[in-house]
């Protein structure tokens, strides 16, 4: 199915991104996870282990060069400003910083992360990166939590209409500088807020393992536990 459907947008003149990918791995028992660690209870697993259980694959695919990258690993969170990044479009602030915050946090998925250091780190452990991680976790508390007092501007592009009466979107952060992050972080968001659960959904760590011409092939480590995408 998804081969015909990407045979049909290759011959589509309207430039067109794909990103399918699935969001957990089938549930299996715990005595099946006991028997693949050798008799190991899944909370005696190292972190590697426990963040393996959650692979899944997923793949963006594009009718036009997008460009394609090897080896990178990255969580769900980052995915959609990953991809609008790849596709040269407009973003809103908070886009551009998950952009910016992937240089140096690859993933951020369930109780764990990964740094440019390509280790696992616990979001409880102290580390070079936690001021990284607790300033994300303050621009979070604002989009879903401290709803009374979101940034709209720095969530979202704002729709206006230009002289010819067309519809466009900018971003107003940009009148204060940068992505308007620092803004955000002043007023906003309590000195640290652990991520939660989000739903049933899932933070992923994805590898890009190989790519073509605008496409890129990816395998996802998703995370029971999630934040937002």
């Amino acid at each position: 199915a998804f081969k015909d459907l990407t045979e049909y947008f290759e011959n589509v003149d309207e430039p067109t991104v794909i990103v399918m990918f699935g969001d957990h791995q089938p549930a299996l028992e715990d005595s099946f996870w006991n028997a693949m660690y050798n008799g190991k209870s899944v909370d005696n697993i190292s972190k590697e282990q426990q963040v393996n259980r959650y692979v899944t694959p997923f793949i963006i695919w594009a009718n036009y060069d997008i460009g394609s990258e090897d080896n990178v690993d990255i969580s769900a969170n980052m995915l959609g400003a990953y991809t609008l990044d790849k596709m040269g479009v407009q973003m809103t602030g908070y886009q551009k910083y998950l952009v910016d915050m992937h240089k140096t946090v690859k993933f951020v998925a369930g109780e764990f992360y990964m740094g440019d250091d390509n280790k696992l780190h616990r979001l409880t452990e102290e580390s070079k990166y936690s001021k990284k991680i607790n300033e994300y976790q303050k621009l979070q508390y604002n989009l879903l939590a401290d709803t009374g007092h979101t940034v709209d501007s720095f969530f979202n592009l704002k729709k206006t209409v230009n002289r010819h009466g067309k519809k466009t979107v900018s971003n107003p952060a940009r009148k204060h500088g940068g992505d308007g992050t620092e803004a955000v972080l002043r007023k906003h968001g309590p000195p640290h807020y652990p991520i939660r659960p989000a739903g049933g959904g899932g933070d992923a760590a994805a590898r890009v393992v190989s790519g073509g011409r605008g496409r890129c092939a990816v395998h996802l480590r998703d995370a029971p536990h999630g934040a937002d995408l």
